[in-house]
């Protein structure tokens, strides 16, 4: 190896040798070798002065014998003695670049050994090998997994922009389906003429004229379809993403009956039926209703959650008192209130399972039918059995009760958060009762005050008012009302702390301030005036001594008195956490005339953590409360609870009601006894089981 320097002022090149034999060079190698040795020489004796400006060189006269101006000889050669009056060269710029001089430089300037093509190949390009193409389908479901939650997921709406907007699709669904209503009324009319003896036009009569009769049906049937477009579409929507629905089990009753009238119709010779478009129709009609009823709780809920300026949360967070869960009431966020409140509820997550289940049944039975006995069409067969899978019942199983409670926590200022809320409150937990709740500000006034000693009367209320505010109890409301009065501020506080028996205490600018019940005065080893006897007396003290007197009145409410008791009617567990001295767990019974047996009052250190508002919660919202007081707070869990409770009694009485009649539909329906599998009884069957469902989901707003 061998190092060259490149010089960027001579554009020449040198080679040193690194104690080494030196290889012969050529003659242009050695005249370049010679030039550069000279020119080193001319730079060593003529050196470069350290300071000071370059000042240019007075000019001379050159001669013939002399270098012109430029330094150089005439012949072009350097002279053994260098010219003193030129200026020294300036100092070269160099890159020091190491290369073998004897090696291959085709791998130095390549970019990568990729681009190297071995010796003996010729540079021709490769074929190009491309893998198979996917199937359409594979690519556009990758591209939808591949797609970020964030983009598809659209921003939450507003509670007030919602409820504005869902005004109008109420009464949307409302004229639409008082005219479905209205031409379902005219199939029923039909279906029940010839059973009732009621008298229709010759043409209209299923037995004169069974053709024109299945026409007329066929008609109003698909009149009625088209009142339900949206919500026959969304049933057929879910059936393509296999996740049926009670929208789409009427999609399919209602699909049957065309299809059984349209073979009808052209097979006039083969055996007619009556046709099952009156209860086809009726279960449209009742997906209808069911769409009004969600958007009208729907704008019950958002239009109470947008009325409240600062409105409070109820979240039920996990492993917050011994282990289990609790609700607890926090001001919060409601930004995800709509997209919680709109998430699929119980009752079409329930017929997610026995829908499918309902359909592949009756195609299953309806070809075995027709198979059997051949004179029942299979799309008769079909529409018959399949009507038992689209009950009535099943379409109000959530709707109707949350539609109930809704309209009743509208008047107390408080809204769910649909199936999320009924789900939460189902299961039993705590209910963290904080001081607000059980006497809201205005309830605890202050009728009196007594001042021992020379302490003056604004020291005094700055100092209870400072030790209140401080413990974050009901108290502070009417003491710092009383130091506004007396344009007085709070002080600030060191060393604050909280006693187990009933006080408080810490150090106000070096003096240690004692407040509490008459009770903790005595064990803190402080002397009470004899004979005084006043209820719900507060006491503060100054250095061990007694300074004032504070007379406390508490007004109880009878709303939380009845909120109490609902709760414990109900299985939910009071959790007293309560920071005010006076409120014990005696003291508030005897207060709201109520027993507490099963409230639970924890120890000092966890009602202070259980009522601390910066108490970290991660739980979403599941109730929204516009108003102060504990009896919103109860009505939320109770109407939570009862939504849950109904809707699972009404999805009991759908599984009966539909496993009952496909049993009976299949049975008939093999016998081939189709008059006994009447669009009549049928009509009647779904109706009477539909009552219970009517009559169970008014318990909703019933607590």
């Amino acid at each position: 190896m061998a190092e060259y320097r490149y010089d960027a002022t001579l554009r020449r090149g040198r080679k040193h040798s690194e104690a080494q034999e030196e290889e012969p060079f050529s003659q242009d190698t050695m005249a370049i070798k010679n030039l550069v040795e000279e020119m080193r020489a001319f730079t060593k004796n003529n050196p470069q002065p350290s300071h000071g400006p370059l000042e240019p060189p007075p000019p001379a006269e050159a001669s013939a014998d002399e270098a012109p101006a430029g330094g150089m000889p005439a012949d072009g050669s350097l002279g053994d003695e260098p010219t003193a009056d030129l200026p020294p060269p300036p100092e070269p710029f160099a890159i020091h670049v190491d290369f073998d001089a004897d090696g291959d430089f085709g791998s130095a300037f390549a970019p990568s050994d990729d681009f190297v093509l071995p010796s003996g190949e010729e540079d021709l390009p490769e074929e190009e090998t491309r893998p198979p193409r996917e199937p359409l389908w594979v690519r556009m479901r990758r591209r939808a997994r591949k797609q970020p939650p964030e983009e598809a997921a659209a921003a939450p709406l507003p509670v007030d922009v919602a409820a504005h907007k869902l005004t109008g699709y109420v009464r949307f669904f409302t004229a639409r389906a008082a005219l479905a209503s209205f031409l379902t009324a005219f199939l029923i009319f039909l279906t029940f003429s010839h059973r009732l003896g009621l008298s229709l036009p010759a043409m209209l009569t299923f037995a004169r004229r069974p053709s024109a009769y299945l026409a007329v049906s066929l008609l109003l049937q698909i009149l009625v379809m088209a009142c339900a477009i949206d919500v026959l579409a969304r049933g057929l929507l879910d059936l393509c993403h296999f996740r049926p629905g009670m929208e789409s089990a009427a999609l399919v009753s209602c699909a049957a009956n065309i299809l059984y009238i349209a073979a009808a119709l052209l097979k006039p010779s083969a055996p007619a039926y009556l046709p099952y478009c009156a209860v086809a129709s009726v279960s449209a009609v009742c997906c209808l209703w069911a769409g009004r009823l969600r958007f009208s709780a729907y704008r019950h809920t958002y239009r109470t959650a947008a009325q409240a300026s600062d409105p409070y949360v109820i979240v039920r967070e996990e492993n917050v008192y011994e282990g289990s869960g609790a609700f607890l009431k926090r001001r919060g966020d409601i930004s995800d209130f709509v997209g919680r409140t709109e998430q699929p509820d119980g009752a079409a997550r329930f017929s997610m399972f026995f829908v499918p289940l309902g359909i592949l049944v009756s195609l299953l039975f309806a070809a075995m039918a027709n198979v059997r006995t051949p004179s029942v069409p299979f799309f008769c067969a079909f529409a018959a059995i399949v009507s038992m899978v689209a009950p009535f019942c099943g379409m109000f199983a959530y709707v109707l009760p949350f539609r109930q409670a809704a309209g009743r926590l509208a008047l107390s200022g408080s809204a769910l958060a649909g199936w999320a809320a009924a789900q939460a409150f189902y299961a039993p937990a705590a209910i963290i009762v904080e001081d607000s709740e059980i006497f809201p500000p205005g309830s605890v006034t202050l009728t009196g005050l007594k001042v021992f000693g020379s302490n003056s009367f604004d020291k005094v209320i700055s100092y209870a008012a400072s030790l209140t505010a401080a413990s974050g109890s009901g108290l502070a409301y009417p003491f710092v009302e009383l130091l506004r009065g007396q344009s007085e501020a709070l002080r600030h506080i060191q060393e604050f702390q909280h006693y187990e028996g009933g006080g408080v205490g810490g150090e106000i600018g070096g003096d240690r301030i004692l407040l509490g019940t008459a009770s903790f005065m005595l064990r803190m080893g402080i002397r009470l005036p004899r004979g005084f006897k006043l209820p719900n007396a507060i006491f503060i003290a100054v250095n061990l001594d007694l300074v004032g007197i504070f007379a406390i009145n508490y007004q109880p409410i009878g709303v939380v008195r009845r909120g109490l008791i609902m709760c414990l009617r109900h299985k939910f567990t009071p959790v007293l956490a309560l920071r005010d001295v006076n409120l014990t767990p005696s003291f508030v019974s005897k207060q709201l005339k109520m027993k507490l047996d099963g409230a639970e009052f924890p120890t000092i250190e966890q009602r202070l953590l259980l009522s601390d508002p910066s108490l970290d919660v991660r739980a979403r919202p599941v109730a929204v409360v516009g108003r102060d007081g504990f009896a919103p707070f109860a009505e939320s869990l109770i109407a939570g609870r009862r939504v849950g409770q109904v809707t699972r009694i009404n999805l009991a009485l759908t599984l009966l009601c539909t496993l009952i009649g496909l049993l009976v539909m299949c049975y008939l329906v093999l016998r081939g006894e189709m008059a006994a599998a009447s669009p009549c009884n049928v009509l009647v069957f779904l109706g009477l089981w539909t009552l219970p469902t009517l009559l169970v989901s008014g318990l909703a707003a019933r607590y």
